[in-house]
């Protein structure tokens, strides 16, 4: 069963208490999890693996809204030097403690994954 983007949408609106999203395998758009990013400030868990119409320009627009999130996956979606970059920010998703990246589409280099490891070396 694929849930279409538009009930996503629908339920990123209609509160502001989620503090766990798990959104495998999902048509999600970077608009709709930037209203998950932006209406629900305690959000300390989310999954978007496997997403496949998550980008990585919109995920750099996102992620400096999650500054309460102490997990993170994002296996199986795209990423660059860039996103990665953002993520080795200090302001940058400041509570973060797991960081889940295996198997992405990625076009990352190992320089930029070893500046995240340096710059955030507790991220397992």
């Amino acid at each position: 069963l694929r849930v279409p983007d538009s009930a996503l949408a629908t339920f990123a609106k209609s509160g502001s208490s989620l503090q766990r999203l798990e959104l495998v395998s999902t048509a999600i758009s970077d608009a709709t999890l930037l209203l998950f990013a932006t209406n629900h400030k305690r959000l300390r868990q989310l999954s978007v693996q496997r997403c496949d119409h998550l980008t990585e320009e919109g995920m750099k627009e996102i992620i400096p809204f999650l500054s309460n999130l102490g997990f993170l996956s994002m296996k199986e979606i795209g990423m660059n030097d860039e996103l990665v970059d953002l993520m080795a920010t200090p302001e940058i998703l400041p509570a973060l403690k797991r960081l889940d990246i295996r198997r992405t589409t990625s076009h990352c280099s190992a320089f930029a994954l070893a500046n995240l490891k340096t710059e955030k070396p507790n991220l397992v």
